[in-house]
């Protein structure tokens, strides 16, 4: 029976195979369910002229032919329904993952970059998936049996890149708003008269809000979300409290849905997969007693 619970502590330390495998496994389902609903076709219906391209969507266009190609209803299609056969290839069969995963990366960054090229901006919630993707298609190996009760290699860099990922952009926007705007965005009326202003706003909803009794709960909200942006390091710095911040921040998405309808699901998944309080610190089984095998994987 000891020998069983030790086991199933190795399957669950933070930085291991099996911590790899849940966020490449994951990373591939978030991709595929962004990729099967999003209808890349309809902009096809676009005029080329339209399109301006960005970053690696450059690239693209280094043949105006194959440019036009890619862009058109038709070409779209097989850009989508390519990656939705490569990703579930990489995801049914481990083996031929090394050179499908490559390929779904790939073609989720052409998609990626058309979409770019014909909204004029990135979509943000999809920045730390995408990247997550480019890791886990350059650095994990889903055939790679050895040692999951290690902490070290390739495996255990996937996992710290995937956390960056996550955390610099949390991070980013918190730091970035209240170094930018101070008090002054908690204080007036800019979150409300944002929220007010736009169709997918306050006013999309049956119920009404009153301005005056709003504001403040609005604000308080935006100023505790805030600091818990800010806070993301903390996700890597101090593991005790990562549950805590994964249930605030998931409760502050809830909220984003119904005043902005608009959803971070891809985000949160990611968070809960990579900072899951189930993935233990290797020092934490240490303390346990020695894990089994231990000495043939020095």
């Amino acid at each position: 029976m000891a020998v069983q619970v030790d086991e199933r502590q190795s399957n669950r330390v933070w930085g291991g195979a099996k911590h790899a495998l849940a966020i490449r496994t994951m990373v591939i389902l978030v991709w595929l369910i962004i990729v099967t609903t999003t209808p890349y076709q309809t902009f096809g219906h676009l005029p080329a002229e339209f399109f301006e391209p960005k970053g690696v969507g450059h690239i693209l266009r280094w043949s105006h032919s194959v440019w036009l190609a890619l862009t058109t209803t038709v070409g779209l299609t097989v850009l989508k329904w390519s990656a939705v056969a490569c990703g579930l290839v990489a995801l049914l069969s481990p083996r031929a993952s090394r050179v499908a995963l490559p390929a779904f990366c790939t073609l989720v960054v052409c998609l990626d970059a058309i979409v770019k090229a014909a909204a004029g901006f990135p979509n943000h919630a999809q920045l730390a998936p995408l990247l997550i993707l480019l890791v886990v298609s350059i650095a994990a190996d889903p055939t790679d049996p050895s040692g999951s009760a290690i902490a070290t290699g390739p495996q255990s860099n996937v996992v710290w890149l995937s956390s960056c990922c996550l955390v610099i952009p949390y991070t980013f926007i918190g730091v970035n708003r209240l170094v930018v705007g101070g008090l002054s965005y908690f204080q007036g009326d800019a979150l409300f008269t944002y929220l007010s202003g736009v169709s997918r706003g306050l006013s999309t909803y049956p119920f009404q809000f009153s301005p005056v009794h709003v504001m403040p709960v609005l604000n308080v909200g935006f100023a505790l979300m805030t600091l818990l942006e800010a806070s993301a390091l903390s996700l890597l710095l101090l593991p005790a409290v990562r549950k805590w911040w994964l249930v605030a921040m998931t409760l502050c998405q809830v909220m984003i849905v119904f005043l902005m309808n608009i959803s971070f699901w891809e985000n949160i998944v990611l968070l809960w997969t990579v900072f899951s309080p189930v993935w233990t610190r290797p020092q934490d089984n240490a303390a346990a007693g020695p894990l089994p095998g231990a000495s043939e994987l020095r």
